[in-house]
């Protein structure tokens, strides 16, 4: 995770904006692919739909592969 903390404590809300997830990490392979219009709710039934040949699933395993 890469962090940038200035301003943190003056907002902890704002933690999220100042973060990155790694790009093939489940959470940001499933936060890609949800902004992609994929329903999955969990790393798991978006493989299973990967697996089912789904498009939105396929290219976001794709993507994290590169």
């Amino acid at each position: 995770m890469i962090l940038r903390g200035d301003g943190i404590a003056d907002d902890p809300r704002s933690f999220d904006a100042r973060s990155v997830e790694g790009l093939a990490s489940g959470t940001g392979i499933l936060r890609r692919a949800r902004a992609r219009g994929s329903s999955a709710p969990s790393i798991p039934a978006l493989a299973d739909l990967a697996r089912q040949g789904d498009s939105i699933a396929t290219q976001a395993f794709a993507d994290a592969a590169e």
